[in-house]
């Protein structure tokens, strides 16, 4: 059975969009005509435990993840913070930037890297090989000498000679005897696992206890980026406990000023995990003065105008206020230049007012608060039902008003 969407999603689905949760497709007929301008997708929020309270974190140093608690920030030592919580929620977006060659793979750490402990098993073994020739050579050293001295016993001719004789012969199988004795300890080492390479070798490329995690990326703005910083977050799963669920690792590091355009390549490498773990999954999220960008790669990624966009923000504001009582509110901040230089600066100044719907939309303008005197000047009336609001709700419903609007205040685009 799907999942059910969340309720900005299924608002969007209501009013006749048509959202594909596992890509990008928006069905609406307006969507097929008009340029599509920001970015729904699925986002990840980011907090760090301080004091016991979880905070933002909104920027990331080198050393440090900046958190925001009230009204100041505070910064904690990144090795010190790898207690996050993570929210995710669909967000929405105007900014996005392209990663390309993802690749997330298990690794070893310098320590259990088996071709790291291959070239030092063959090392030792070849150190090992070195001894058992010195050892193989005072063997038959200490024979020869063994053999000259039967010789002397051989050739004796009288008592003295004999006993010299049977000296220099004793002395030479003593020799020859620690000669032996040393050369068996050498052969006896090498067959021991430790420098076994042979073994070595299948044992260890057998186990794959990967402890460590490789990551690289390719990324490239839309738009000038002055200091942006990125997440990690793998899905890993402990070894040995398959039942368990897999719990989520996260890394966070800046990424320095990027210009729009200028593609940078990114590789994280990171050891400590348990050996042998599973690695499910990786994303990447990008992120700029704690607010996140959208990648080509988020999940539940759609593409949609601007109009599309206000129409979210108004399902958003609809849902985070559910009981509530308030009236509607201006969301519009800007005017095109040519609907700016289209009215008057006396019109400009002026306190107009307009009938907001359910939806937020502007369905008719008028010069009086009781709206009984229509806008009669095309021009004003065009740029005043232009303009998008959060509605109006009684008790967590939308409802239509009527709301003041002052045209002076908006800024020009």
């Amino acid at each position: 059975m799907p999942a059910t969407p969340p309720p900005a999603v299924r608002l969007l689905l209501s009013a006749g969009f048509c959202v594909g949760l596992s890509g990008p497709a928006l069905c609406s007929a307006a969507s097929a005509k008009a340029e599509t301008t920001h970015v729904i997708f699925m986002g990840a929020d980011l907090a760090a435990e301080n004091d016991r309270v979880y905070h933002p974190v909104v920027d990331v140093t080198a050393a440090s993840l900046v958190i925001r608690t009230g009204d100041k920030t505070v910064r904690l030592p990144i090795a010190l913070t790898d207690n996050l919580r993570i929210i995710e929620e669909l967000k929405l977006t105007e900014t996005s930037v392209a990663l390309d060659d993802l690749k997330a793979e298990r690794a070893y750490s310098a320590e259990t890297d088996p071709a790291a402990q291959l070239a030092r098993t063959a090392a030792l073994a070849a150190g090992q090989t070195a001894v058992v020739d010195l050892a193989n050579a005072e063997v038959r050293r200490a024979s020869l000498q063994v053999a000259g001295a039967g010789a002397m016993v051989a050739g004796a001719g009288n008592p003295e000679d004999a006993a010299a004789a049977a000296r220099t012969m004793s002395a030479a199988q003593g020799a020859q005897a620690a000669a032996e004795s040393t050369l068996n300890q050498a052969l006896s080492t090498p067959n021991s696992q430790v420098y076994d390479v042979g073994a070595q070798s299948t044992r260890l490329t057998a186990e794959e206890n990967y402890d460590a995690i490789r990551v690289s990326f390719a990324i490239t703005p839309e738009t000038d980026l002055a200091q942006p910083y990125f997440g990690l977050i793998a899905l890993v799963r402990d070894p040995g406990n398959r039942t368990a669920q897999a719990r989520k690792w996260v890394y966070m590091q800046p990424l320095g000023a990027l210009g729009a355009g200028e593609t940078r390549r990114v590789t994280v490498y990171r050891s400590g995990f348990p050996p042998g773990y599973e690695l499910e999954g990786c994303e990447v999220h990008v992120y700029e003065g704690g607010r996140e960008l959208a990648t080509s790669l988020s999940r539940r990624r759609v593409e949609i105008t601007e109009e599309e966009a206000l129409s979210y923000r108004v399902f958003e504001y609809i849902g985070a206020n559910k009981g509530r009582t308030l009236p509607a509110a201006l969301v519009t901040t800007t005017l095109a230049t040519e609907a700016w230089a289209s009215v008057s600066k006396l019109q400009l100044e002026q306190t107009h007012h307009v009938r907001v719907a359910k939806d937020g939309s502007v369905t008719a303008a008028f010069g009086d608060a009781a709206g009984k005197k229509p806008v009669t000047d095309a021009a004003l009336a065009a740029v005043l039902k232009s303009l998008r609001f959060n509605p109006a709700l009684a008790a967590g419903k939308p409802v239509e008003s009527i709301a003041p609007v002052v045209l002076g205040g908006l800024a020009v685009r």
